[in-house]
């Protein structure tokens, strides 16, 4: 397949023999080609680079812990590189190192106090279905949580009238949720989680492309297209512009979706294509 210039990965495996099939698809040899490798699923993070030099062997060899290769994202034009590259080989972009100030501070006048009992966390619940007790209940609502509709109105896309008749306040998630059920129709479409969470230990995990948008739409007409999902009133942020503009140099379809109406304007664009 010499005239596959880009390779999508979707599908985080533990293989190399698999990760270096994918992965070199785009890269055989054509010219004037320039290879583009999205890695959604960090799969590089395992294995390194897929033209990278190794050392293959026909005898079998004890099997190694799996760790995470030294590798880092530029910001500016989002490529891998080795972790101790100083200038982007893509984009010239100089890594410049921050000391990090401790936060500990000590204090000399302190008392040790045993505690008797566990702490327990607390447990976040997305609507009163998934509350267990009476009490988990109480808690989500003095949360003021705002569940996503569940009720089918005449739009049928999730969205329930107010009593007063007119439309209710929609937060980003229900929007959110109503254009990925609609956009569903022409295509498969991905949720891209960013950001940084914690793991029950405390331990920070960075997930995801800084700036990267909520939706990826991969159409059944081939085109792939990053999809922002914005309230009425809701602006870029700083990094998802920048994100913006370069996947619009690699020549991808970047949008701004408000409401249904604009997923809708969307469909009736690509089923007459």
């Amino acid at each position: 397949m010499p005239d596959c210039e880009c390779v999508i990965l979707l599908r985080p495996t533990k293989s190399l023999i698999l990760y270096i099939q994918q992965s070199m698809r785009c890269m055989r040899y054509k010219e004037g080609k320039r290879a583009i490798i999205i890695d959604h699923v960090n799969n590089i993070a395992l294995h390194g680079f897929p033209d990278a030099d190794r050392e293959w062997k026909l005898e079998g060899h004890p099997k190694k812990k799996t760790g995470e290769m030294p590798v880092k994202t530029c910001p500016q034009c989002f490529a891998c590189v080795p972790m101790g590259t100083v200038e982007c080989p893509h984009c010239g972009h100089v890594f410049t190192v921050e000391k990090r100030k401790s936060s500990i501070e000590y204090d000399r006048e302190f008392e040790l106090v045993r505690l008797e009992t566990a702490e327990k966390r607390v447990r976040f619940y997305l609507s009163p279905k998934e509350c267990q007790t009476v009490r988990n209940v109480r808690r989500w609502k003095s949360l003021k949580y705002m569940p996503v509709s569940t009720d089918i109105n005449r739009d049928g896309y999730g969205f329930s009238k107010s009593q007063g008749g007119g439309s209710a306040v929609k937060s980003e998630t229900q929007i959110q949720n109503a254009i990925r059920a609609a956009l569903s129709e022409i295509g498969i479409v991905r949720r891209n989680n960013v950001g940084t969470y914690l793991t029950p230990y405390g331990k920070p995990i960075v997930i995801g492309i800084p700036g990267e948008p909520d939706l990826t739409l991969f159409t059944k007409t081939g085109e792939t297209i990053f999809i922002e999902i914005k309230t009425p009133t809701g602006r870029q942020s700083g990094k998802q512009k920048h994100f913006q503009k370069v996947v619009e140099s690699y020549g991808f379809r970047y949008m701004i979706m408000r409401c249904v109406d604009d997923a809708k304007k969307l469909i009736s664009e690509v089923k007459h294509e």
